[in-house]
């Protein structure tokens, strides 16, 4: 019975906030009808009857069904849409097919092992002949094409 009843209320919040969400694609006859449904299960509830809950969040089912349909078709589109933009713009940058973001790089903390050229890192240096050891080498990659 628990159960039912958070769902139901579960179902009412999630309605509202769709419908403020989406405020500008609802039409006045599925508003009409979707309100109702709400005033009605939010009264079902407060019986704690959960067979009349139950119909109560079937009925709010229903009269969402055509509204919540045309809303995640609009955002599947405008997810299409997204997509294609982005692949134009990664097109029009020169990264192809590549992510966001481009390559990355390499895992943070490096390589472990021994430094730029073969200074080692044992624990035993300290970090004055660390310091001493390492040479900073500046490598520039060039992607070639095929």
């Amino acid at each position: 019975q628990v159960e039912v009843k958070n769902s139901a209320d579960s179902m009412i919040y999630q309605t509202r906030k769709l419908m403020e969400e989406n405020k500008d694609k609802i039409e006045e006859n599925e508003k009409a009808e979707i309100e109702a449904a709400l005033a009605s299960l939010e009264e079902d509830i407060k019986t704690e009857d959960t067979s009349r809950i139950k119909l109560g969040i079937e009925n709010l089912q229903k009269s969402m069904h055509s509204f919540s349909e045309r809303i995640y078709q609009t955002q599947s589109q405008d997810q299409v849409y997204q997509q294609a933009a982005d692949q134009a713009q990664r097109a029009a940058s020169g990264m192809g097919d590549m992510p966001p973001g481009g390559m990355g790089g390499a895992p943070p903390g490096g390589m472990g092992g021994t430094g730029a050229g073969g200074a080692s890192y044992k624990k035993d240096k300290g970090k004055k002949d660390i310091e001493k050891d390492k040479k900073i080498v500046d490598v520039e990659w060039d992607d070639e094409e095929e």
